[in-house]
């Protein structure tokens, strides 16, 4: 099943789209070009890569 986890906070957003299946997960929309950071869900659960911030 597919899920669109889209957390916010002041000032900015992020949105990714994960596949969830028996095997696990795996992030739809990531493209490896942008900066990421491996994260532990709140209340447990797989770590995952979410967006950093992009910093020019």
């Amino acid at each position: 099943m597919a899920y669109a986890w889209n957390p916010t906070v002041q000032g900015a957003k992020s949105e990714d789209t994960v596949l969830v299946t028996a095997d696990g997960t795996e992030v739809l929309s990531a493209t490896g070009e942008w900066p990421t950071a491996a994260v532990e869900p709140v209340g447990g659960g797989p770590e995952i890569e979410r967006h950093g911030v992009l910093w020019r």
